[in-house]
């Protein structure tokens, strides 16, 4: 650690300065400290010119999301973890988050997300609010006005990570014709490929699809670079009671925090699936680590928008491109690294 000079001085023994003596022996001593003063305080300066000057190679980050976390019993939980895992890793800039509606009311969505930042340590990073519900489809709110901004200020540098409906990101499509050209990556956490979907009675359906079908066929027709991280990957891991206890057991503020706000959830989704799928997270550390992946595919992707259909919100998958930008589409991962780093980020002070 770098002394201040302050400190220094409040350090120093009181007989470094003698009292005694000629007054050319106490000028010779003060001149010596002051010296040391100036010293110190020059090295503190170029510290900090170096620290401000330094290249910052982190991925610049946003998030889009819906978190619910312990809203009610019954609220989803993973979307509270994205945000938690993505303040973890060191790689990563996160510049802030849109928040979309969902898991819940648009409100409740900004309250939780800030709560889990604070949290989390990362209360500056800003939070807007975007669409409450899917009407206001194409209607400009804060949070795509900011997705816009981020985008022109840092062109082909911005991962966009879409953890809800697509209705914050589909806006910003059509408010900015260069939006989609100018977007680094986009990692949509949403569709169901070859599995079926998870929407109560419309079981073709995603329920990040459902929530506003005519956004998703919007973005995934018109995006550029996009991945898509279907049912068909996020569901081949849950997070345990086990997993909480090893969480638990690490003693953190964060970790204290989401096991005990998930603890509702899981005893709900352990009974239908042995635990809560990490949707969310899957995308966020299969894109930060590749490496995690061991199969993908690109694909042509239609969601069908009509209410009318029995395959209303499915995703659909295209033999030819009819005029679509390809989509790279997640199939597998390695499930054991993927829980090993996911556990070990959150276990993290």
């Amino acid at each position: 650690m770098i002394r201040r000079p302050a400190d220094a001085r409040s350090e120093a023994p009181s007989r470094a300065v003698p009292m005694q003596g000629s007054s050319g022996q106490a000028r010779r001593w003060r001149d010596r400290l002051t010296a040391s003063f100036l010293c110190a305080a020059i090295g503190i300066l170029a510290l900090t010119c170096c620290q401000e000057n330094a290249p910052d190679d982190r991925r610049l980050v946003v998030m889009d999301s819906d978190p619910t976390i312990d809203l009610t019993p019954i609220s989803e939980v993973d979307d509270g973890f994205d945000i938690a895992v993505l303040t973890r890793r060191e790689d990563v800039r996160l510049l802030g988050l849109t928040i979309v509606f969902g898991n819940g009311t648009l409100n409740d969505e900004v309250r939780v997300a800030k709560e889990v930042l604070s949290v989390a340590g990362h209360a500056k990073v800003p939070v807007y609010a975007g669409a409450d519900r899917a009407s206001r489809l194409g209607e400009e709110t804060e949070a795509s006005r900011f997705l816009v901004a981020v985008v022109k200020e840092h062109p082909g540098a911005i991962t966009l990570f879409a953890q809800g409906s697509l209705t914050n990101i589909a806006t910003a499509m059509m408010a900015d014709p260069d939006f989609a050209g100018n977007l680094g990556r986009l990692i949509i956490v949403s569709g169901a490929v070859d599995v079926a979907g998870n929407v109560p009675l419309r079981f073709r359906a995603e329920a990040n699809v459902g929530f506003d079908p005519q956004a998703a066929e919007y973005v995934l027709r018109n995006a550029q670079r996009a991945v898509l991280v279907p049912l068909d990957i996020t569901m081949d891991t849950v997070v345990t009671r086990a997993d909480f206890e090893r969480l638990e057991s690490s003693g953190t503020l964060l970790a204290e925090f989401l096991t005990e706000r998930a603890s509702s959830w899981l005893s709900i989704m352990e009974a239908v699936a042995g635990g809560f799928y990490p949707y969310g997270s899957i995308g966020i550390l299969c894109e930060l680590d590749p490496s995690l992946l061991t199969k993908s595919s690109t694909r042509f992707i239609r969601i069908v928008t009509d209410p009318g259909s029995e395959d209303w919100g499915r995703t659909v998958v295209l033999q030819e491109s009819d005029g679509r930008s390809p989509v790279t589409v997640w199939e597998d991962l390695d499930t054991e690294r993927f829980k090993q780093l996911f556990m070990d980020l959150l276990s993290r002070p």
